[in-house]
């Protein structure tokens, strides 16, 4: 397992979201499967649709986690967005914007790590930097 950290200059939410999918379309060009954990539906519903618009010459093939749990999983769209305790079993790349570490992180290859700009999401990602750094998980930071 290898966590990535991007730190951003930019405090607004949106920005995190913007990020999310960007590092989501470039590991699905890699050929890897994405889930996106969220802290909640609401930014759950936000990733799903900023991922139809967030660039004009993009296309990410994309669901709702919790809409498909039912679908057999090898039929699920390469990059899946999520609120739950869970995500799917056969996950390359796991993308946090939770304010923790998901108790299935370590089922993940790699992990992006999302903080923003502001007091509170530096201090909640210095705690999250400590927890990977604690269990011997090696770190790559990235400055945007």
């Amino acid at each position: 397992m290898q966590v990535d950290f991007y730190i951003l200059k930019a405090a607004a939410a949106r920005e995190r979201l913007r990020t999310a999918c960007r590092l989501a379309e470039k590991a699905w060009n890699k050929g890897h499967r994405v889930f996106i954990h969220t802290d909640s539906q609401e930014t759950a519903r936000n990733i799903d649709e900023m991922l139809w618009t967030y660039r004009q010459d993009s296309f990410v093939p994309h669901a709702l986690y919790g809409d498909r749990l039912n679908v057999n999983e090898d039929a699920l769209e390469p990059v899946l967005v999520g609120d739950g305790t869970s995500q799917p079993s056969d996950i390359d790349v796991l993308i946090n914007l939770s304010e923790a570490i998901p108790s299935f992180a370590h089922m993940s290859a790699r992990v992006a790590e999302i903080v923003g700009g502001d007091d509170a999401a530096r201090r909640t990602g210095r705690i999250r930097y400590r927890d990977y750094r604690d269990r011997g998980i090696p770190i790559q930071q990235h400055d945007l």
